[in-house]
């Protein structure tokens, strides 16, 4: 019957136009089809672009207003400095303490202080970096000011609060002691050159390797995402950026510890006892900070992230050892978890070995060890590969762990009549899949491996 009435007002439209007179399209009603429904009535249905502009806005205004009552600030120290401004590049040390909260938890505790690591924030303003209410207090501080700064819920971690690096409970409100040491300029991304991203990455590397060695794993990994920052968005280097990496050729093998020599592009070299590829110092820098990323994810408990910047590794250099130890750290789920009394600087995350306690994938982790040690071998680099042989021993004692308590949840499950089908079942889980590609490459990586810590490649 609708479909009947929606064919007939339809028509009516259809000679009403085919007469020249105009006639009003049919009203639609809720049992007609949306494709029988005339675009000009659907439309008079929808709000005006004006209106939803209009709409936004308001919203906009209610947002600004409610972070601008959710913050407020007492000088301690008074700054004889500049006053900061939105893009300044900002040094400051930070003391976050919960002060209440709706379920009571957390309250006391401090959840960031940049103090004992000796390593202060550094970022820009106005990015967002910061929460609301402290990213408004800190733009109105001038350098060398300390202040006491008190935020309400609306402007920091709202009724959610976070569950993690950093945890902080729902509806807290939150206290900040802040010195804002240095204010500094820096250029727009786009507008940086080659040589000043460069530097900028490295300096951002180094931060982070100071904090992964004080354990502060969380904020580690955010130095390292910042100075990738200034290696993903990098303009073209120019021909006198490049370098010609040489790697010496004896009787048509390649040398035991190969001599790598810089020389400039197009220089002349003897084809015949050399082996050359162009290299530009970007890929040495992005190679390292992605190794860094893949170190500090294993230590915050974020494998698959971990696995990705192993992998961005590769593509680069396929047979790198230290990207392999990596990859095969994180698919077997052996790379160490953070101890002692400062754990809690990671944030509250899994560890490793907490998270891949059902995904380990022993066999993608026992190829890439096995790659990892072909490669050091490859280098003669004995340090390198006893870190290697020492994985290898970790992820088979865990392989068989893991079989074990799968075997003992199989008899849970199924009672004595399944424990042989439980036990065919894990074994078979235990078999290494094939490897796609075939055997293995063996080549000449970047050199340097360290088993362990933050350090580059």
């Amino acid at each position: 019957r609708s479909s009947a009435r929606g064919a007939k007002n339809s028509l009516k439209w259809s000679l009403a136009e085919a007469g020249g007179t105009a006639a009003p399209p049919p009203r639609p009603t809720s049992s007609t089809p949306s494709h029988m429904v005339p675009p000009d009535a659907a439309d008079a249905t929808l709000p005006s672009a004006d209106e939803l502009r209009a709409e936004e806005e308001a919203r906009h205004m209610r947002r600004e207003a409610e972070i601008e009552r959710s913050w407020s600030k007492e000088v301690v120290v008074e700054g004889g400095g500049r006053q900061a401004w939105p893009g300044a590049r900002a040094t400051l040390h930070v003391v976050s303490t919960v002060v209440s909260s709706r379920s009571g938890e957390g309250v006391g505790s401090v959840f960031e202080d940049s103090r004992p690591l000796g390593v202060p924030r550094l970022l820009l303003l106005g990015r967002g970096i910061l929460v609301p209410g402290l990213e408004r207090a800190v733009g109105g501080m001038r350098e060398g000011e300390s202040a006491r700064v008190v935020v309400q819920p609306e402007g920091a971690y709202g009724d959610a609060g976070s569950p993690a690096a950093p945890r902080v409970p729902g509806s807290a409100v939150v206290t900040y002691e802040v010195e804002l040491v240095k204010l500094e300029e820096e250029a727009e991304l786009w507008d940086l050159s080659f040589d000043d991203k460069l530097r900028l990455a490295a300096e951002r590397r180094e931060r982070g390797n100071a904090l992964y060695r004080g354990l502060a794993f969380a904020a580690a990994d955010e130095e390292y995402e910042q100075g990738m920052r200034y290696l993903v968005y990098m303009p073209q280097p120019e021909d006198g950026q490049l370098v010609m990496v040489v790697v010496v050729v004896e009787d048509g093998q390649l040398a035991r510890r190969p001599r790598l020599v810089a020389r400039r592009c197009g220089a002349p070299g003897r084809e015949s006892s050399v082996a050359c590829r162009l290299q530009a110092p970007l890929e040495e820098a992005t190679v390292r900070m992605q190794l860094n990323l893949c170190a500090a994810k294993l230590r915050t408990g974020r494998e698959a992230a971990a696995l990705a910047h192993a992998d961005k590794v590769l593509e680069l250099r396929p047979e790198h050892p230290k990207a392999l130890y990596r990859k095969g750290q994180a698919s077997g789920g052996t790379a160490p978890a953070p101890l002692g009394t400062r754990g809690r600087l990671t944030g509250g995350c899994l560890s490793s070995r907490q998270a891949h306690t059902q995904l380990g994938a022993y066999a993608e982790a026992s190829l890439a060890l096995t790659r990892a040690k072909a490669a050091a071998e490859a280098e003669a680099d004995s340090s390198a590969a006893a870190a290697v042989e020492k994985e290898e021993a970790r992820l088979a004692e865990r392989r068989q762990r893991h079989a074990r308590q799968r075997k003992a949840a199989y008899r849970r499950m199924v009672g004595g009549a399944g424990e042989a089908r439980g036990e065919a079942n894990a074994e078979a889980a235990d078999q290494p899949r094939a490897a796609a590609g075939g055997g293995l490459r063996v080549g000449v990586a970047g050199a340097g491996f360290v088993g362990g810590g933050a350090g580059g490649a």
